[in-house]
């Protein structure tokens, strides 16, 4: 069947193109759509389909041509989308697709071989990013009486998020630029130090210390980003930020910047616990024995400490 097949040829439109050759032991149809489309094609052993995602500008007859022997006659379908030739013998069927490119193998029954797929576009690797042509994000800072309050000057409106931990706080803009922190560094506004920024893809992350037991509020200003950082254990009622145009904000909503326990700290939170209830339990049980003046001295201090515990220790 291989022989049959002309080496290459060309649908005598010029849209959408096929060429046939032959491979070890098989033949290959290879189909180049423009504008971009594919092909599905399927066999009963007697008929091929071959069915396009659009109306193709192939030749159904000049297909078949190109198949050779291996067709017996061949009917396109009034849509232009399908063509189906009537096989001379049952073939083996493969069939790949990479871009706008496909390829049908038919091969005989007794082929053993492999006929591949085509080999994938390699993605480009991405081009390293030149921090110098990055845009300028400007940081402002400034010091209140209970508070450290940080404006990122973002030219347009940025989508930001802010991840609280122990001790730092991270903010994440969806945009890429270069934050200048050397506000921080000269000024050093309460509560913030340490300020450091990267970029994660196309977002930029900005990081910094703070006190774990601070607060904050952040909220919008057109579309500069402020960031209040409060002094720690600051009540909510004693913080009435002024915005960027001096009126105050509408009832702000403190976070506190702490960290809950992890699943570790907190098995070992329990172990603690059961160690310091399990001497009360067993001399709970003893009730029929004489009291120990000493122990019983003792008994209140062991209920502080396992009550210190608790206290300490939650989230």
């Amino acid at each position: 069947m291989g022989a049959a097949f002309l080496l290459t040829a060309s649908a005598a439109h010029a849209a959408d193109s096929v060429s046939a050759s032959s491979q070890n032991g098989y033949s290959r149809l290879s189909f180049a759509f423009t504008p971009a489309g594919h092909v599905t094609a399927a066999s009963d052993g007697s008929v091929l389909t071959l069915s396009f995602d659009r109306k193709t500008t192939l030749d159904a007859d000049a297909v078949a041509k190109l198949m050779g022997g291996a067709v017996a006659s061949v009917r396109a379908d009034a849509d232009g989308k399908t063509f189906r030739f009537a096989l001379s013998e049952p073939l083996k069927l493969h069939q790949s697709a990479a871009g706008n490119r496909a390829v049908v193998d038919l091969a005989p029954q007794n082929f053993a071989g492999v006929m591949p797929d085509l080999p994938q576009p390699v993605a480009a690797a991405p081009k390293p990013v030149d921090v110098a042509n990055l845009p300028a994000l400007t940081l402002r800072s400034g010091a209140y009486a209970n508070f450290t309050r940080l404006v990122f000057d973002w030219p347009k409106d940025v989508p930001y998020t802010v991840f609280p931990g122990a001790g730092k706080m991270t903010i994440k803009f969806q945009a890429a630029a270069r934050p200048d922190l050397s506000a921080i560094a000269r000024f050093q506004p309460p509560w913030v130090k340490n300020a450091a920024w990267h970029l994660e893809g196309a977002n930029t992350v900005v990081e910094f210390e703070t006190d774990a037991d601070s607060g904050y509020h952040d909220f919008k200003d057109g579309t500069k980003v402020v960031l209040d950082i409060l002094a720690p254990k600051t009540d909510a009622s004693a913080y009435a930020p002024p915005t960027e145009k001096g009126s105050a904000t509408a009832k702000p909503q403190i976070t506190p910047i702490k960290a809950s326990a992890s699943p570790a700290q907190a098995a070992a939170i329990t172990d603690t616990a059961k160690q310091l209830q399990a001497p009360a339990k067993a001399a709970d049980v003893k009730s029929d024995a004489k009291p120990d003046t000493k122990s019983a001295a003792a008994a209140p201090e062991a209920k502080t400490a396992a009550l210190a515990v608790f206290t300490f220790t939650r989230p």
